[in-house]
């Protein structure tokens, strides 16, 4: 698999995991709109923005992406399985 592959996938997964759990946790919380951690759910896509920038260094922007992928998921497994209330 090609680095710019991975790192596609990286990307749009982040982004989807992301997107997944904060429509999780404004379904759940609807009146509590944006607080301080939305920012931190939003946060693993940076991870992946900066890993496709990161085309002088193609190891780090391997770890990078992956790194960023799995705070993703990190977060859609945490929205999902915390307790509501």
């Amino acid at each position: 698999m090609r680095r710019s592959t991975w790192l596609n996938i990286c990307f749009g997964g982040s982004i989807i995991a992301v997107a997944v759990a904060m429509g999780f946790k404004a379904y759940n919380d609807p009146g509590g709109g944006p607080a301080g951690d939305s920012l931190v759910l939003i946060s693993p896509v940076f991870f992946a923005m900066a890993a496709k920038k990161a085309t002088r260094f193609p190891k780090m922007a391997i770890a990078m992406g992956t790194l960023g992928l799995l705070f993703a998921v990190g977060a859609l497994v945490a929205v999902f399985g915390g307790k509501a209330g």
